[in-house]
């Protein structure tokens, strides 16, 4: 198959639509979709399960709609060509829709529409809709929009100037985030209600994505809130737990969050309530995270299901994970952690290092927390509180993100080095100049959305879906 030659951007954006699909396109073979286990480090890209063969009106071995997706860039490059100019895809999907399982041997057909063309530097970005179809089914499978490119690279003294402009637009909007956190928290706030409070407020602020569903529910025993954004699979399940220091925060308050998760990775959430101390100190969160992750191991299959937490949110998921290995229980398909609180010794260097720059954590306020929590049990007393001193070489794969201005920045430093001295996949990444927790306000942070697409991307690679329907 030839590509499509144009002489020009011009030319490429006033003909490119839907009449550009190639009818003969590329098919999934299993070559294909070696090469794609082999570069993800994952080989659930095909159901080969008897069952969900025999049950499907495809019939066979069906190919998971994320293979698609991730080859789009590569199938788009063979597709079209701009003469003198390399369109270069630079950033994946930010809203994708699965509609349909794919059999092996699919033949596909891409159609592109035009979106928007925008000069940036020297270059220009070119804006598309990609709709991919397939020979065997009637309607589209795979719907992603938009999809950028950049038709050439700027120059080095405007990418320097790009730069510097980003840094300072950064800057002014992490302040924005602090300030929601300082109006809301003010210093004089003192008592832990008043913290809770102004907690909530900040939560409150949180933008909740449009047609998500919310429902509050029980599960596992615990109470919470089912999150699912438009499109996303029933079968793929995540377990969120919220952080807020072991004493704050709640499930309603994540319910904004959880659904910017769930359109990242195709998944539908639930969001534990679960008991906060010190009314309810340890082993009460523990207890109650390891209730509701074992309710959606138990329905989903662990191949289905992931975990992801944030600050205090980590800290329970690791330590939950760590008695479920110890009594043989089934483990999620992966992990992903955001600024996880997971040292209760509260003791590591990026305390003090970072305590000048640092404008929302502090170590006294973390100490007070971790000790409200414990309720005076030492590690020998409560080692599933202090997983660094335990083997975790039984982990799945874990992701840990992490802001580069974070006085817990140590706590994911240290935990990727023992995860990976002890053989674990493990993912780890520092935002520089990121505060913590920054991905909660990808509303208007970019950072927070790059951090939700890298969650989106590797809780994608790792979990496997049953293709159940969307919503």
């Amino acid at each position: 198959m030839s590509p499509r030659v144009f002489a020009s951007i011009d030319e490429f954006a006033s003909q490119v639509g839907n009449d550009l699909g190639s009818a003969d396109g590329p098919v999934i073979t299993q070559a294909m979709i070696d090469e794609f286990a082999a570069l993800t480090g994952s080989d659930d890209w095909i159901h080969t399960d008897p069952v969900r063969a025999k049950n499907s009106k495809f019939g066979g071995t069906l190919v998971h709609a994320d293979l698609v997706l991730s080859m789009i860039p590569r199938l788009m490059d063979k597709i079209y060509k701009v003469e003198g100019i390399t369109l270069s895809l630079i950033y994946g999907s930010e809203r994708v829709r699965i509609t349909s399982p794919i059999p092996v041997d699919s033949k596909l057909r891409l159609s592109v529409t035009m979106l928007d063309a925008t000069v940036k530097g020297e270059g220009v970005r070119v804006t598309l809709k990609v709709v991919v179809e397939t020979d065997t089914v009637d309607k589209p499978v795979v719907i992603a929009e938009p999809v950028y490119w950049y038709s050439s690279a700027p120059k080095l003294h405007q990418v320097q100037k790009d730069a510097e402009d980003d840094k300072a637009n950064t800057a002014v909007l992490i302040d924005r985030v602090v300030t929601m956190f300082r109006e809301a928290i003010p210093a004089e706030s003192v008592t832990l209600e008043q913290q809770r409070e102004g907690f909530e407020l900040v939560l409150a602020q949180l933008p909740v994505r449009h047609n998500a569903f919310i429902a509050a529910a029980t599960y596992g025993g615990v109470d919470g809130y089912w999150v699912q954004a438009e499109g996303t699979s029933r079968a793929r399940t995540g377990v969120l737990i919220h952080g807020g220091g072991y004493v704050m925060g709640s499930a309603n308050g994540y319910c904004a969050f959880a659904a910017e998760v769930s359109a990242a990775t195709g998944a539908r959430i639930f969001v534990a309530e679960y008991r906060l101390a010190p009314e309810h100190p340890f082993p009460a969160g523990l207890d109650d995270t390891r209730r509701v992750l074992a309710a959606a191991l138990d329905e989903v299959g662990p191949q289905s299901c992931f975990a992801i937490g944030d600050s205090a949110g980590g800290g329970l998921i690791l330590s939950s994970l760590l008695e479920m290995r110890g009594v043989g229980a089934p483990l999620p398909a992966c992990v992903a952690m955001v600024s996880p609180l997971i040292d209760l010794t509260v003791t590591n260097p990026s305390f003090e290092e970072l305590a000048s720059i640092d404008p929302i954590c502090r170590q006294a306020g973390t100490r007070r927390n971790a000790a409200l929590y414990l309720n005076g049990q030492s590690p020998e007393q409560a080692p599933a509180a202090f997983p660094m001193s335990s083997d975790l070489s039984w982990m799945p794969p874990t992701l840990l993100l992490v802001g580069g201005a974070e006085v817990l920045r140590d706590d994911s430093r240290n935990l990727a080095d023992k995860l990976r001295r002890e053989g674990v996949n493990v993912d780890y990444k520092e935002y520089a100049d990121m505060v913590h927790v920054w991905p909660l306000f990808s509303s208007f942070l970019p950072q927070g959305q790059q951090a939700l697409d890298e969650i989106g991307a590797f809780v994608r690679a790792q979990v496997s879906s049953q293709l159940s329907p969307t919503i």
